[in-house]
């Protein structure tokens, strides 16, 4: 199912908040990040998942947004090039309900920030569950060289890059 229309948004950090449980703050952007939210102003009549550029041909891509089910489980994204072809990522990313607006509302889970090449990154966390990360599969980490349940996804080039936060 993809996600297109208004959904109430029920995150990780706002759920724990509202019991009163510490969560740690995501580490800062680098300087050069540009975070969605101001990204989004320049092309606001465009939903959020067709604003960004990740394959860098100066067109827009489009991110697919996949509910899995489950009250705190899960999303899968896909993203259309411009320049052919779908990527789907192979994991998943906890968060109640997401909605199609208000998907870039915690970026402790997910944001889209710019890169020093020009074109927009997804930073995410990942393969968590109601919080808690679950073990990452370890052809993911051998494929990829990542080791945490935070990472930076590209594709500059349509070509997709996986690495650490």
């Amino acid at each position: 199912m993809n996600l297109r229309g208004p959904v109430v948004v029920v995150g990780i950090l706002a759920a724990c908040s509202a019991r009163g449980e510490q969560t740690a703050a995501p580490p800062p952007p680098p300087s050069h990040a540009i975070d969605a939210a101001a990204s989004i102003t320049l092309d606001a009549a465009l939903p959020w998942y067709a604003r960004f550029d990740f394959d860098g041909d100066g067109r827009n891509d489009e991110i697919d947004s996949e509910y899995t089910r489950g009250g705190h489980c899960c999303y899968r994204f896909s993203v259309r090039l411009t320049t052919g072809g779908e990527m789907s990522l192979p994991f998943f990313m906890d968060g109640g309900y997401v909605g199609t607006e208000d998907l870039l509302s915690n970026p402790h889970q997910l944001a889209i920030r710019i890169s020093d090449a020009g074109v927009a990154e997804m930073w995410m966390e990942i393969e968590t569950y109601n919080g808690e990360p679950r073990p990452l599969d370890p052809e993911w980490i051998s494929r990829w060289g990542f080791s945490s349940h935070r990472v930076v996804i590209g594709f500059l080039g349509g070509k997709l890059t996986i690495r650490d936060q």
